[in-house]
């Protein structure tokens, strides 16, 4: 049976979708997609999370994210030990050196590989809070979390997606915009890792970051050389010459095995920006139960909490007893109010004409007052005034709603953007986005997701536009409109 899932990183300026397969070999990639932030608000993040879900149109609600920092990952031995008692002894492996309570922390484990009769054991924490907080946010778009997991072993996991590299030792460098990650491999296990700032001067930042992870691991593993040195990530066009002059050996784009033939005719678009997707590949490439799962703790607690609620479910069988002591009271009371309900609705009826007419003249006032917080129509003409400045030539409105509620006048906007590339029509709705959010007459400006569509060419003409949909929602702001005497 198939494990399809879906890889999610937000980074400061991006978001990264890609959906595959992790139980085949090699993994199948069915589509990916990746979009700009307009702005790191937790709310614009999800509006556009959901519009990216939208275009990637994925065949499966499991996801899969990594917790961006605030992570412990410890590396031990432990003698031969069976596994249902595994856990507790982890648990009281960590406790000694977490800085948090470890009541307090998510964690998981998984054994690495096995040296001199004892199991090599990976552990990784990181605060509860942190684990909730993502799968709520996984929640909240429709989504069921699968997998909540750091950006250290979804790094391992696309590193060792190359496939087996025994007797050697590797290095894997991810950088992101504000930091970079430095993982290496012994005999094909976790053996050091290391997280760095990001400085935009690669000589003075990146590269002494880089030596200085490679002194250290010389000392300890007695000496043993790295044989290969893997890139991915953001901004890295360039990086693998000077790198690899820093370290006197090549540097080699990361590129895993992967399967690439449901893409179809986007393999070979996604196969050149592939060392950008290093993460989302590395958490949808493996299979969960291959992999370090913080969800597990989770899970626990859930087993705890079902205990309780066959407890409770105890006491509400009790409570259904006395229950049904009462039904007949309650029936026979049911009866007698559906009776006077049937009474009052004839009474109404009798009254439906004076309602009707109450119901026109609130319309009327409601309307009446409209047009007077629009100044007399000197708001009205000045915003359709603004609007006309705003709008692009590449965009048309569909339709313009202005709707009074209460003390303030709600606008919907709905129309398309026309472009020949589905990345321009992007750009250009952004820039409007833009400008409308500063604008002075316009306030709470809203996107929604479910409307942002792309639409393309009709038929076979090649040089038809690509059509992008979309409706933004807002208030018109209470201006008094003033004008200077010629």
């Amino acid at each position: 049976m198939g494990e399809r899932s879906l890889g999610i990183e937000v980074t400061p300026s991006q978001i990264k979708l890609v959906e595959m397969d992790s139980s085949t070999v090699p993994p199948k990639v069915f589509g990916f997609f990746s979009v700009s932030l307009f702005s790191s608000h937790s709310e614009n993040i999800s509006q556009q999370v959901r519009a990216a879900l939208s275009h990637l149109n994925p065949k499966t609600k499991k996801a899969r994210m990594a917790i961006s920092n605030s992570s412990f990952h410890n590396l031990f031995s432990l003698p031969p030990i069976p596994e249902k008692e595994m856990r507790e002894v982890v648990k009281r492996e960590l406790r000694g050196t977490l800085s948090l309570p470890l009541q307090e922390m998510g964690f998981d484990y998984r054994i690495v590989g096995e040296e001199e009769r004892k199991k090599i054991i990976l552990a990784v924490a990181a605060p509860s809070s942190s684990v909730k907080k993502e799968a709520l946010f996984l929640k909240d778009l429709g989504l069921t979390p699968e997998l909540i997991t750091t950006p250290p072993i979804a790094l391992f996991n696309a590193l060792k997606l190359m496939g087996e590299r025994d007797e050697e030792i590797i290095a894997h460098i991810h950088l992101e915009e504000s930091k970079g990650h430095i993982l290496f491999l012994r005999d094909g296990r976790w053996a050091f890792y290391r997280e760095f700032p990001r400085s935009p001067n690669i000589r003075e930042g990146i590269l002494p970051e880089v030596q200085r992870s490679f002194l250290y691991l010389r000392q300890q593993l007695r000496g043993r050389e790295v044989r290969r040195i893997f890139l991915s990530g953001h901004g890295t066009e360039g990086l693998e010459r000077d790198l690899g002059e820093a370290l006197g050996m090549d540097v080699e784009p990361l590129l895993p095995n992967l399967d690439l033939s449901p893409l179809k005719g986007r393999a070979k678009e996604f196969n050149q920006i592939l060392h950008e997707f290093t993460i989302p590949l590395g958490l949808a490439g493996k299979r969960v139960k291959d992999t370090v799962n913080l969800l597990a703790s989770q899970a626990s607690e859930r087993s705890y909490g079902a205990i309780l609620k066959k407890v409770a479910f105890a006491g509400i069988a009790l409570s259904a007893l006395t229950i049904g002591l009462s039904y007949a009271w309650l029936s026979r009371e049911a009866s007698n109010s559906h009776r006077r309900l049937q009474e009052r609705r004839e009474a109404i009826k009798r009254f439906e004409p004076y309602l009707t007419a109450q119901r026109e003249r609130d319309l009327y006032w409601k309307h009446l007052a409209l047009f007077k917080d629009m100044n007399y129509h000197l708001l009205w003409a000045e915003t359709l005034r603004e609007l006309s400045l705003l709008v692009p030539p590449e965009m048309v409105f569909q339709s313009l709603t202005l709707k009074r509620e209460v003390n303030k006048i709600k606008v919907t906007i709905k129309g398309e953007v026309f472009a020949p590339k589905t990345l321009l029509a992007q750009e250009i709705f952004n820039r409007f986005y833009s400008k409308i959010v500063s604008s002075p007459f316009f306030t709470k400006v809203e996107i929604d997701p479910n409307t942002m569509k792309v639409s393309p060419p009709k038929g076979d003409d090649k040089d038809g536009l690509v059509k992008q949909e979309f409706e933004v929602k807002g208030e018109l702001k209470p201006l008094d409109i003033e004008y200077e005497s010629p």
